[in-house]
């Protein structure tokens, strides 16, 4: 049910040769997996979304990301929550940047269900995230 395939560097080089098409990706940071995003398709692309974050367009949690994976589906949606369903039942949570969409805490179910892509943010008290070593973070970080 993961996510898998080939873990991409975070380079530009990378980022500019990512697929303009869409599907499903996922963020590492220094090897701890950090978000599952989707990008539903038109200009909306895994090449599109993954500038996005890098840029910083989706808040601070995703912008410092190092490495990804992507899977070009046509089946976003339903593709987007087996994969947010399969890590919640795996681990009991979230990943760690999916946990806050636009400064509110959310249910995975909520997660799951919404259609619209949002803007995700992080609450300034949990900033801690960027602080964490790969060794020192949860296990499930490092297990998807």
């Amino acid at each position: 049910m993961a996510l898998g395939g080939k873990l991409f560097n975070a380079s530009k080089v990378n980022l500019e040769c990512a697929p303009d098409a869409p599907g499903i990706y996922s963020l590492y940071l220094d090897g701890r997996f950090i978000y599952i995003g989707r990008a539903d398709g038109g200009s909306n692309t895994i090449k599109s979304r993954l500038a996005d974050h890098k840029q910083g367009h989706d808040g601070p949690c995703t912008q410092l990301f190092t490495h990804y994976t992507r899977e070009v589906t046509m089946k976003v949606t339903a593709r987007y929550n087996e994969l947010l369903e399969h890590y919640s039942r795996k681990f009991g949570t979230l990943p760690e940047c999916n946990l806050c969409i636009n400064g509110q805490s959310v249910s995975v179910w909520d997660s799951v269900r919404r259609e619209q892509p949002v803007s995700r943010t992080r609450f300034p008290w949990t900033q801690n995230w960027l602080n964490r070593s790969v060794q020192g973070g949860p296990e499930h970080d490092r297990q998807f």
